[in-house]
C-alpha cells in the first residue's frame, strides 16, 4: 500500500498519521515516501541488538508500554496502533476499520 494511501485515510478519519517502517533501510524508506510526513525507523543500537525482532519488540513494549498476555493477544501482526494522547489504545490489522 502507498504511503500516501495511508496518511489519507487516517487523515480522512480524523488520525494523524506517524509512520513506522520496519524491515526496510531507512534510505529505501525515504525514497519511497511519497507524503510530507516523516518515516520513522527502529534503530537496533539504542536497543543493543543485532536482530531485528529483538530490537522491534524492545520498541514495542517501549511505545505502548506493556506485553501482550499471550499468543493469541500478540502485537506484531497488526499494523496499525491507534493513541490518544501518549496512551495507547488497540491495534487494528485492516486500515478499513480505523
Amino acid at each position: 500500500m502507498p504511503l500516501s494511501f495511508f496518511v489519507s485515510q487516517c487523515i480522512k478519519k480524523g488520525y494523524y498519521p506517524v509512520i513506522l517502517a520496519d524491515y526496510i533501510e531507512f534510505p529505501d524508506v525515504e525514497m519511497m515516501n511519497n507524503t510530507e510526513k516523516p518515516v520513522f525507523v527502529v534503530d537496533h543500537l539504542y536497543y543493543k541488538e543485532e536482530k531485528y525482532n529483538a530490537a522491534k519488540r524492545a520498541f514495542m513494549l517501549d511505545l505502548i508500554g506493556k506485553k501482550p498476555k499471550n499468543n493469541k493477544d500478540t502485537l506484531s501482526w497488526f499494523r496499525y496502533y491507534l493513541f490518544e494522547g501518549d496512551q495507547f489504545k488497540k491495534v487494528v490489522r485492516d486500515i478499513q476499520t480505523l
